[in-house]
């Protein structure tokens, strides 16, 4: 008689704590997306009525360039792919993504804008929650070619290597769980579709010599998968 009274208890019990579990919730406060210049395509610079900006240096027009760097939509479709392996991963019930101002940039030449930066202090005043994520990821490597002058063609290549960091912080600063992950030569991937393009009129350049935001997109897809396999 005993045990069929504790029967119905010990279901609700089980049954609360499985909706506890499953009503957690987590803030995306911090996302450092780093991207060594060396592998991004160098853009030049315009004025705001289009002009391209430069300067002449004995005589010769030498203009003003840039590196490519991540526009909205992409930062936007990275951090929602992430907040969803989150979801997946730890069972969390939703994710709210703290993205900066519009007026919030960055001088570090690796580091792409648009991605949460907030503290952690701030993130917890702002947005109460069970758990706060920290996300690192950097790609590193290097650009090269070898010009080929009787058929003018140009070899490019690019040797990647990707280090990610995902961390989630309870709301005292705490670690709840710490993930890491180092992957050597991710460019592998890319072998398999060689790009071919024209460089001008006579040359033709095979392979990829620098990382497209698709690129750098897809690379972020490949560590996230490799860290929470």
């Amino acid at each position: 008689m005993k045990s069929s009274i504790l029967r119905p208890i010990a279901f609700v019990i089980t049954f609360v704590a499985c909706t506890q579990l499953q009503s957690q919730t987590a803030v995306l406060y911090d996302f450092t997306f780093d991207v060594a210049p060396a592998l991004r395509q160098e853009l030049p610079k315009y004025d705001g009525a289009g002009r391209a900006k430069g300067n002449y240096v004995r005589g010769e027009w030498v203009p003003e360039t840039t590196r490519q760097t991540l526009n909205s939509r992409y930062v936007e479709s990275i951090c929602e792919t992430l907040t969803a392996a989150l979801i997946d991963v730890y069972g969390y019930e939703a994710v709210h993504i703290m993205y900066p101002g519009a007026l919030s940039m960055t001088v570090h030449p690796s580091r792409m804008d648009g991605f949460p930066k907030a503290s952690l202090k701030k993130a917890v005043k702002r947005n109460p929650s069970d758990n706060y994520i920290q996300c690192e990821i950097a790609l590193k490597g290097r650009s090269s070619g070898t010009l080929v002058v009787m058929n003018k063609q140009r070899e490019a290549s690019l040797k990647v290597n990707a280090e990610i960091t995902l961390t989630s912080f309870r709301q005292d600063g705490t670690i709840e769980d710490l993930k890491s992950i180092k992957i050597n030569d991710l460019i592998s991937a890319f072998d398999e579709n060689r790009v071919v393009r024209l460089e001008d009129e006579f040359t033709r350049v095979l392979g990829a010599g620098y990382l497209s935001q698709s690129d750098m997109e897809r690379l972020f897809l490949a560590s996230l998968q490799s860290l929470l396999r």
